[in-house]
């Protein structure tokens, strides 16, 4: 018997498992198939059934396509890119969703590809950019991703619906922790061209990004005039030390209270109103400091 290494023996595995479930089962027990195998690892075996279903013989997107062509559900193949994700098999990502916006354009010209889908890839361009933290490429990724916001493009490149605030949010944030304000208000502004409503979320990645307390008092006046936007325990965590330093207590008060009013947890908003008190007491004692020694006779 011939040895094979570990890898080799999950290849055989993998194929010898492809060959009993292709064209031996129906197309809805092929989806659980591939939504199983991609939830325990077994990725290339995913990908094949899902090839199998798209109608292509090899990994090649310009292989000939079979007419027998079927979309499968979008659990069954976000199930697929979120293993990818999770793996950080961005490359594969991008060839998979090239694949199914291929066989999408010839058999359902009118039909995209779910949302979930977009947001999926979005997110996993963004976990590439944290974990790599490779400068020059991370600049290219981010145009990536900032580049499928635009209107018509996602559609263009892999037959994928417009962005919805999720996604704006989810590269929004990873502009913000790369301190590009550049990338952050040209997503705002496409937000806003686009007519998408800014969420809670959204206004967190503007605070975070923010290059003074000024800009973030600023960002704070546009939640305090949204009345349907309610802060969570990140944007009260941001807001706070700008709002007491600028003498804007009520302003903070109301921010809290809309906070403590929500669905929170009791802990959350013990830490909110316990950082609240702590950014007063500071500013407080830096008042008295400063006062001091601008007036020596108090110093003496």
């Amino acid at each position: 018997m011939i040895a094979t290494s570990k890898d080799e023996a999950n290849e055989i595995e993998e194929e010898l498992m492809l060959l009993s479930i292709q064209d031996k089962f129906s197309y809805s027990i092929q989806e659980r198939v591939v939504k199983v195998t991609s939830m325990a690892g077994y990725v290339k075996l995913s990908l094949f059934l899902l090839d199998s279903m798209l109608g292509i013989s090899s990994n090649s997107i310009s292989s000939t396509m079979s007419s027998k062509i079927y979309i499968p559900s979008y659990m069954a193949y976000t199930s697929v890119l979120n293993r990818l994700r999770k793996w950080k098999k961005i490359d594969t990502m991008r060839e998979t969703l090239q694949k199914l916006s291929h066989a999408c354009k010839i058999t359902r010209k009118q039909e995209k590809l779910d949302i979930v889908a977009l947001n999926t890839y979005l997110a996993a361009i963004c976990d590439t950019m944290k974990m790599r933290n490779d400068g020059e490429k991370d600049v290219e990724l981010m145009r990536e991703a900032m580049d499928l916001l635009y209107p018509g493009v996602a559609t263009e490149k892999y037959t994928l619906p417009d962005p919805d605030v999720m996604s704006f949010n989810t590269v929004l944030n990873a502009a913000a922790e790369m301190k590009n304000g550049t990338l952050v208000n040209e997503a705002i502004h496409l937000m806003k061209k686009q007519g998408i409503a800014p969420d809670i979320v959204t206004y967190n990645a503007m605070l975070k990004a923010a290059p003074t307390a000024g800009f973030k008092v600023s960002v704070v006046d546009e939640i305090l005039e949204t009345p349907d936007l309610v802060a969570d325990r990140y944007t009260v965590e941001m807001a706070i030390m700008p709002l007491v330093e600028e003498g804007r207590i009520p302003d903070l008060l109301n921010l809290l209270h809309g906070f403590s009013s929500a669905d929170q947890p009791e802990h959350a908003v013990q830490n909110a109103y316990s950082t609240f008190l702590l950014a007063l007491i500071k500013v407080r004692i830096f008042i008295i400091i400063t006062i001091i020694w601008i007036h020596p006779t108090l110093r003496s």
